[in-house]
């Protein structure tokens, strides 16, 4: 495998991601300005979610310095590094990098904040520790996967590519991981609420949640898809695997606000998704971790 992939050069694969990667942070960039209004103006106590907002800031602020550096590593290889011998495709090859060690640091972190997240939402939703067992020790593996890959980075020499043999398992590992960790959560949160409104359905008054299940699933689905999709284009060796995963950065934002949001205005404006009549375990685990 060269620099220059035969399907798709490394250099045109990196310019496309950073457009990509740049349409995606401004959609998460609105959508960040919409969760905050939302928690601040639209929830139903006089107590703000203070842990919705700083993991949604945290999120946000992860976006920032990933498109930071990557607007560095465009300037450095088609402005500053331009006239190197191999030019930009040479540039972007030099994955042992400190500024593709930095973006790749932060890849993990999001991905493994978010996790955490998605675990804790649903302990609060079914109460039961042992519910989170098998997540939480795949979250763990997560990050063990992630240090790994960025430890195998900082190690390659000059000339190895992002499909080297000491990439592959840690890299392969930690989207499988993650894509299990978030099967896992969506499919345990939605189970219980569907199971809970079914149980609930003749009951008088009753608003059925099945909407909720219907925003965690789509939300779910938009991460794991591009899970799915690096998976499938690393293990193929193809350089549009770049593309994918800046893109699946933000995507990861994305999807975690568009949770918050799109069940919060729900229940603000009157829609089908709503509290009132449910068991008060449920209803309260969902307010507590949407508004």
């Amino acid at each position: 495998m060269t620099v220059t992939n035969a399907d798709l050069p490394l250099d045109k694969a990196e310019i496309i991601a950073f457009f990509l990667e740049s349409m995606l942070f401004g959609i998460s960039s609105l959508l960040y300005i919409i969760t905050i209004w939302t928690l601040v103006t639209q929830r139903k106590s006089q107590r703000l979610n203070s842990r919705l907002v700083s993991i949604s800031t945290a999120m946000m602020f992860f976006n920032v310095m990933h498109m930071a550096v990557d607007i560095d590593r465009v300037l450095q290889a088609f402005f500053f590094q331009r006239d190197l011998p191999g030019g930009p495709a040479a540039y972007y090859a030099r994955l042992f990098d400190w500024s593709e060690l930095f973006k790749t640091g932060i890849f993990v972190v999001q991905t493994v904040l978010a996790d955490c997240f998605a675990i804790y939402r649903c302990h609060v939703v079914w109460n039961r520790f042992w519910i989170v067992v098998f997540p939480s020790m795949s979250v763990v593996a997560t990050l063990a996967t992630g240090i790994g890959v960025v430890v195998s980075l900082g190690r390659l020499s000059n000339g190895s590519d992002i499909f080297a043999s000491t990439l592959k398992g840690w890299i392969t590992s930690f989207f499988v991981l993650t894509l299990c960790t978030n099967f896992m959560c969506t499919s345990s949160i939605a189970g219980r609420i569907w199971f809970t409104t079914r149980k609930v359905k003749n009951y008088s008054g009753n608003r059925s949640l099945m909407p909720i299940v219907i925003v965690l699933i789509e939300s779910g689905a938009l991460y794991a898809a591009s899970c799915i999709a690096l998976v499938i284009s690393y293990l193929l060796g193809s350089n549009a695997q770049y593309i994918v995963v800046d893109g699946a950065f933000p995507i990861i934002s994305i999807a975690f606000n568009m949770i918050i949001v799109r069940i919060a205005l729900g229940i603000a404006h009157g829609g089908t998704i709503a509290t009132t009549g449910q068991p008060s375990g449920i209803t309260s685990a969902v307010v507590v971790t949407t508004l």
